[in-house]
């Protein structure tokens, strides 16, 4: 999800969340995860199964996805416990949003 060209201009674009929640709830739902979260490099989410969580801070980890890596951690978040991974979305080579 993260290297789709959609989900790049979704986040560059003027309305992230508008843009990108329906098709993460589609890929949650499709994929039967617990949360398809994207977020900004400040990890305030653009998409959540909650949407009253839209525009809050992710709770987790981003520093190693924010420098290009992977993380994968366990962690109790908004929706409770859970094993998660945290990508970067990049464009050219620069990391322009996370998803979880």
């Amino acid at each position: 999800m993260a290297a789709r060209p959609d989900v790049v201009a979704g986040v560059k674009g003027p309305d992230p969340s508008a843009a990108l929640q329906p098709y993460a709830e589609r890929v949650r739902v499709e994929s039967g995860t617990d949360f398809v979260v994207v977020m900004s490099r400040d990890a305030i989410r653009y998409t959540h199964p909650d949407p009253t969580q839209i525009g809050k801070k992710f709770l987790g980890h981003t520093e190693d996805a924010l420098a290009g890596g992977v993380v994968e951690e366990d962690y109790t978040g908004t929706l409770g416990p859970s094993s998660r991974v945290v990508v970067p979305v990049t464009d050219r080579g620069k990391v322009v949003a996370l998803v979880s």
